[in-house]
């Protein structure tokens, strides 16, 4: 009993040893900003989350929509300038539908989470940058509205929207007459604080982040068991709390990468989006008078070529932008993939 009792007190230090090790190999790669953003109108703590939408007509004129969460929304060009401005109040994040289509128009919707509501906005984005305020539906239950996404199913669509008492709400998308539309379905429940959550239509899962436990997942359908996974935990050595946005980049055949904005290293982990690997990591550092990425929070990329971007786009949000409000950082994804060597 005594030699079990060694064997297995050895074997706990050894694997502690080897975990301690193997973090301290872990390394950010360093990579450099393309441009920024003009700075958004509300000081201190109020840039927060942006979605991507791809103008297939002229990918060069596709629009970034971001939150200034103490004011309302801000679309920009690809080039960081700023083409409109809607006051629609604390909007905290923000994802898109892409392809609406709704008598006889194609066009994208903007879903945000709004504080200042309790509410769920539901915007039309028009090619110019303008946004218009099609429906808000209020929310039940939760007290303050945070993180949302949407998910794009062949058959369903849902929106997740969470909050700071680690409640996840399913609400399923359709039409109310002339209006698009919610209705609640269900809601999920972990301990603490989600915000960054991206969907994945191709395995059906919801990936979230519980700031101060990790990177999970979920089944999306509501007829299914829920099987809750823990897929990269934050720890007190390399990937340090908070875990904030989530994105994804997608392959054919369920081949791809999840990306995810870890705030205690002002730093991006990579997942692979298959087997759920942690690949690495990489920080936004300063260049050519744009200062390095700290303190961040909403992510989002998209992998359309543009004459920016030819190999794709990642956006972060910035909690410190020296002097000035705080903005938002445009990276050439494939940067990101050569320097971090992820392969999807």
């Amino acid at each position: 009993m005594k030699k079990l009792v060694i064997f297995f007190t050895l074997s706990y230090f050894f694997t502690t040893a080897q975990m301690r090790d193997s973090s301290r190999i872990l390394s950010f790669e360093t990579i450099l900003p393309k441009l920024e953003t003009t700075p958004v109108i509300s000081s201190d703590d109020a840039a927060d989350d942006v979605c991507i939408w791809h103008n297939s007509k002229d990918s060069d004129r596709s629009i970034v929509v971001g939150s200034d969460k103490q004011w309302g929304l801000i679309s920009y060009a690809l080039d960081g300038s700023i083409l409109s401005k809607s006051p629609f109040g604390k909007i905290n994040n923000v994802d898109i539908y892409e392809d609406f289509y709704f008598k006889g128009e194609t066009y994208p919707l903007i879903f945000g989470s709004n504080r200042s509501e309790k509410t769920i906005d539901i915007y039309r984005l028009f090619p110019d940058g303008k946004l218009q305020r099609l429906n808000q539906i209020k929310v039940p239950e939760l007290r303050d509205v945070y993180g949302i996404t949407f998910y794009r199913g062949e058959r369903h669509k849902y929106v997740f929207l969470s909050d700071k008492k680690g409640r996840v709400q399913q609400w399923m998308f359709g039409l109310n007459g002339d209006l698009p539309d919610l209705k609640l379905l269900r809601t999920l429940k972990v301990k603490s604080i989600v915000e960054g959550m991206v969907a994945d239509e191709y395995y059906e899962k919801l990936y979230f982040a519980e700031e101060n436990v990790g990177l999970w997942e979920v089944n999306v359908h509501p007829w299914k068991a829920e099987a809750f996974q823990l897929l990269i935990p934050t720890d007190k050595d390399q990937l340090l709390a908070d875990f904030e946005g989530v994105t994804l980049m997608e392959r054919p055949d369920g081949e791809g990468l999840i990306f995810i904005s870890i705030q205690g290293n002002n730093a991006y982990g990579i997942v692979d989006r298959k087997s759920k690997k942690f690949l690495g990591g990489f920080r936004i550092g300063n260049f050519n008078g744009i200062d390095a990425v700290s303190d961040t929070d909403g992510i989002d990329l998209s992998t359309f070529s543009s004459e920016l971007f030819p190999q794709g786009i990642f956006i972060a949000q910035d909690g410190d932008n020296n002097t000035e409000n705080q903005n938002y950082k445009f990276v050439d994804l494939g940067q990101i993939l050569r320097k971090t060597n992820a392969k999807p």
